[in-house]
């Protein structure tokens, strides 16, 4: 059937398409298409297979397009050969154009469409890397949750997400993150049960946290902000101090 094939371009193509909606159901016929001097000299055949392609064409809105014997109604039994003569036919009264071969507009399509199979296989082997991550992710979680908890976590829809971004804001390492978040003892996380949003929401911090092994707790934070501020409160009343005594001398 590939080998029937022909493309055809439809001259005068605006005139019957004013509407350039894909899918469109319609197309557009002068009202005195029948009486046009062309038209009249057609067989009813020719006619018929000359409205058929403008069918197709409004269909795909363009105006090249594709056909076979095999896409003509049934009842019309036409042959590859008989489809190629009328074909012929509505080209020597310049309704049409027989191209030879595939256009180049059908030449990028087909370039195109191998584009587009070519990323999606390269999609599925990232979309399976993906998903690879984000089970061993979940698993190194389930585990040290058990271990530390002796349950296991809640998994749901909201709980899978949080895995899927942890593995796309923190890649591979995500895998040790959050064993090393199950072990963090901040006491908003303990409060929280280590629950995956959290560790979702400060994996940036965390991931520093971890490279350095030094895990920091909101009572360290507060024990840093307290001695700073008693050293800033100190270096004040030294500066107060020494220019008291300069006022003295």
């Amino acid at each position: 059937m590939q080998d029937d094939m022909m493309t055809i371009s439809i001259n005068n193509w605006e005139k019957h398409n004013q509407n350039r909606r894909k899918g469109y159901r319609y197309f557009t016929l002068e009202n005195r298409f029948f009486e046009d001097s062309k038209i009249t000299k057609l067989c009813p055949i020719d006619v018929l297979l000359f409205i058929k392609c403008l069918s197709i064409a409004a269909e795909l809105n363009t105006n090249q397009i594709q056909i076979h014997a095999g896409m003509m109604p049934k009842r019309w039994r036409i042959a590859a050969q008989s489809l190629l003569n009328r074909c012929m036919t509505l080209q020597s009264f310049q309704l049409v154009t027989i191209e030879n071969g595939p256009t180049k507009g059908i030449e990028r399509k087909g370039k195109e469409r191998k584009r587009i199979e070519r990323k999606g296989s390269s999609d599925g082997v990232t979309n399976l890397e993906n998903q690879d991550l984000n089970k061993n992710i979940w698993t190194a979680y389930e585990q040290s949750y058990l271990l530390r908890y002796g349950i296991k976590p809640v998994r749901n829809a909201k709980v899978n997400a949080n895995i899927s971004q942890l593995g796309k804001r923190v890649g591979g390492d995500a895998v040790e993150l959050v064993k090393f978040f199950l072990q963090h003892n901040d006491s908003f996380y303990l409060k929280t049960s280590h629950n995956i949003s959290f560790c979702l929401r400060d994996c940036e911090s965390l991931y520093t946290q971890f490279k350095r092994n030094t895990p920091i707790t909101t009572a360290m934070v507060r024990s840093f902000e307290k001695h700073s501020a008693e050293a800033e409160r100190q270096r004040l009343i030294d500066s107060l101090w020494d220019e008291e005594k300069n006022v003295v001398e």
